[in-house]
This record gives C-alpha cells, structure tokens and sequence, in this order.
C-alpha cells in the first residue's frame, strides 16, 4: 500500500498519537497500566509520559512505522500537552520524546498537529504544523460542521502567521464540512491565506 501511496506522492506520512491510544489499537494491552484517563468522544485513553514502559512503547511503534519507509510522522494530540490540555503537565516530556524520535531519525520528516504553546520549543524538530478548524467549529453534541465567527478565525490566522515567520514553519490547515456550500464558504476563507489547506468530514 505505502509503494502505491509513494508513487502518486511527494512524501507519505504515517500516523501516530503520542498522547492517546484508543482501545481498538493493537498496542493498547501494551498501554493499559500506563494511562491517566480517557477521552469519551474518541474512545481512547491519555497516555502517561512520566512512564519510561510508555514513552519505550511509543519509540518501537515509531521503529514499526519507519520500517515501511515512511518519509515522516504525523504527530497527532500535541494540543494535549498544551496549557489547556489534560496532560499538560507533561509537556516537556512530549518534548523530549518529539526531540528523541528527531535524534533517531533525522532525515525523516514530522508534521506537528496543534500544540502551538510549545512551537518554541518543538520548532527545532519539526518540518511542519498542522492545525485543525481555524474557518469551522464541529459541534460533536450536534455532530454538525458550522462556520466559525470572522473575529475568531482572524484572530486564529493572526496567530499562526506570527508563528509562522517567528519560526520560519510552514502551516497547513485542516477543515471538517458536511456540506458542498459549506466547502465553498471555507474556500472563500483559507485561499487568500495563503497556506496549503484540506477540507474533508470529521470522521
């Protein structure tokens, strides 16, 4: 499948959460006794950094990854680490471990999801920032995709510029929309910003 992917594609990126891992995972019994909590929407339990068996399963899942010669991570949950997040009293420890997988692999590629409060610091690591619905608001009570408010989006995109030419990181923005007139209203958004964008559904 990866060969396939790579033949119609710059750079094929895996996917890993170094925050949470869902029950469905095949690594989860490796986990299980190194949690502290779970989130109710996706099904899957915070991972504990301050475990050393953690943060050594996490860098073999990487290891199994980079065996199918992926060019890089998409490092998913980083926002947990952040000051709002319910591991934020982890964050240098995801730092850490973002800064050991870089060690282990340096020219492969990383996309970070989120987590801006700790851009000072990652930015050393990564190639890329990812960041989710800056144009819309998935409401999962309603389980509906609306358009945010201008104010909010503004204030969202003065945000990630500043980050942007501070770091020098390119961005790539992530929006969820469930229907063809609110594909175009997002359009409208992000195309003038200038950055790399996807639009696709929440699930």
């Amino acid at each position: 499948d990866v060969k396939i992917i790579r033949l119609q594609n710059d750079k094929v990126f895996a996917y890993i959460s170094l925050g949470e891992i869902n029950e469905s995972s095949t690594h989860f019994d490796d986990f299980k006794k190194h949690t502290i909590g779970k989130n109710e929407i996706w099904n899957s339990h915070y991972i504990d950094l301050e475990s050393k068996k953690a943060r050594e399963t996490l860098m073999e899942m990487v290891d199994e990854i980079f065996f199918f010669v992926y060019d890089g991570l998409f490092l998913d949950n980083i926002d947990n680490f952040t000051i709002h997040g319910p591991q934020k009293d982890q964050a240098e420890k995801v730092i850490d471990l973002i800064g050991a997988i870089k060690e282990k692999y340096p020219k492969k590629m990383f996309i970070q999801n989120a987590g801006l409060d700790l851009v000072e610091q990652t930015s050393r690591y990564v190639d890329l920032i990812a960041i989710e619905s800056i144009a819309t608001d998935y409401s999962f009570k309603d389980k509906k995709c609306n358009l945010r408010e201008k104010t909010i989006f503004e204030a969202s995109l003065n945000r990630i510029n500043t980050i942007s030419a501070t770091y020098s990181i390119p961005f790539i923005l992530i929006e969820y929309a469930d229907s063809k007139d609110l594909v175009e209203l997002v359009k409208k958004r992000v195309e003038p910003t200038g950055y790399d964008f996807f639009i696709g559904t929440i699930d």
